[in-house]
C-alpha cells in the first residue's frame, strides 16, 4: 500500500520525467520550425517555446495537488505510534529510553530464587508470593521499606515465610552485569543520542546488586521509580520523564522487555521496541533511523 510520502515521490518522477521529454520536443519543434520557415512560422516557434515554458510549470503544480491529496501526512508526528515507518518515513530520533532489568541488566527471578537452594515446587511458589505479588509494584514505588515489604510477603504465604526470609535476606546475583551495556550507551551518545533510564527500580536492587549498576553514572539521566513514587505502565511517569527532559514524543523511542511498558508509551506517542534480544533491537533500533 503506497503510503502520502510515495505518491508524493512517485508523482515528482513522473513529473520530472515528462517535463524534460516535453522540453526537447518543443525545443526541437521550436528549432526545426524557424529552420524551414515559411509563413507564420516565427509566431509558431514562439508558441512553442512559450509552451516549453509553461508546460513543466503545469506538471509541477499537477505533482504537488497528489503529494498534498488527503492521506498524506504533513510530517512524521502523525504517525499511528508503534506503527513501522517506511523507507521514506523514517523518524528523527534524538533520545534513547532504556529500561534495566531485562534490557541493561540481566534479571531472571527464577535462575536467582532456585540458585538459593530451592526445588522446582518451592521456586514457582516463591514467585507466587514475591515478585508476582502486588506488593513488589509498591515497593518500586517506594512505598514500603524492606521490613514492610518481606512481612507482607510472608502474610501472604505463612507456611514459606522462613524461606522467603532466607532467599531474600541477601539479593545480591538477582540483577546481573551486562558487559555490553555501558559500550552500547557509549556508543549511542557519540552518535549524538540522548539516553535515558525509565525503570520499576526499588532501593534494594540499587544497593544491594552493586555489581550490576555500574552503568549509573554512563547516561544522561532518567526514573528509577523509588525515587520520584511512580511506576510504568501508568503514564505518569511516561510524563514526568518528558517534562523534565524536555521530550518530543515522536522524537523518542523507548526500549523494555515488558510489552504493557511499550504499549503506555505508544499511547503517548513514543515510538517502542519490546526486548527479545540484543540483536532484535539494535535491528529495529536501525530501522528507525538510530545508528552508532
Amino acid at each position: 500500500m503506497q503510503t502520502g510520502n510515495s505518491k508524493w515521490i512517485i508523482a515528482r518522477r513522473v513529473a520530472a520525467f515528462i517535463a524534460a521529454l516535453s522540453l526537447l520536443v518543443l525545443a526541437a519543434s521550436s528549432m526545426i520550425t524557424l529552420l524551414i520557415g515559411g509563413e507564420g512560422s516565427t509566431e509558431l516557434a514562439l508558441r512553442l517555446l512559450a509552451a516549453a515554458v509553461f508546460l513543466p510549470i503545469l506538471l509541477f503544480l499537477f505533482a504537488w495537488a497528489i503529494g498534498r491529496a488527503p492521506g498524506k501526512p504533513a510530517d512524521n508526528s502523525s504517525q499511528a505510534a508503534g506503527d513501522d515507518p517506511t523507507e521514506e518515513e523514517v523518524p528523527r530520533i534524538r533520545t534513547v529510553v532504556l529500561d534495566i532489568g531485562g534490557v541493561l541488566v540481566g534479571f531472571d527471578f527464577r535462575e536467582f530464587i532456585s540458585g538459593k537452594g530451592n526445588d522446582e515446587e518451592m521456586t514457582e511458589r516463591m514467585i507466587e508470593a514475591t515478585v508476582h505479588s502486588p506488593w513488589w509494584k509498591e515497593y518500586d514505588r517506594g512505598n514500603m521499606s524492606d521490613d514492610e515489604i518481606m512481612d507482607k510477603f510472608c502474610e501472604d504465604a505463612p507456611e514459606i515465610a522462613d524461606d522467603i526470609r532466607r532467599t531474600f535476606a541477601d539479593i545480591d546475583g538477582l540483577l546481573t552485569r551486562r558487559e555490553e551495556t555501558i559500550p552500547w550507551i557509549r556508543a549511542l551518545k557519540a552518535a549524538g543520542y540522548q539516553v535515558l533510564l525509565l525503570s520499576n527500580y526499588s532501593q534494594r536492587a540499587l544497593d544491594g546488586c552493586p555489581g550490576a549498576n555500574d552503568f549509573l553514572d554512563e547516561v544522561d539521566g532518567g526514573i528509577l521509580s523509588f525515587r520520584d513514587h511512580v511506576i510504568k505502565p501508568d503514564h505518569e511517569i511516561y510524563e514526568l520523564l518528558m517534562k523534565r527532559y524536555d521530550l518530543v514524543p515522536e522524537e523518542t523511542v523507548f526500549v523494555d522487555d515488558t510489552p504493557a511498558n511499550i504499549d503506555a508509551a505508544r499511547e503517548l506517542g513514543w515510538y517502542g521496541i519490546v526486548w527479545e534480544n540484543r540483536q532484535q533491537v539494535e535491528d529495529d533500533l536501525h530501522a528507525l533511523g538510530v545508528n552508532w
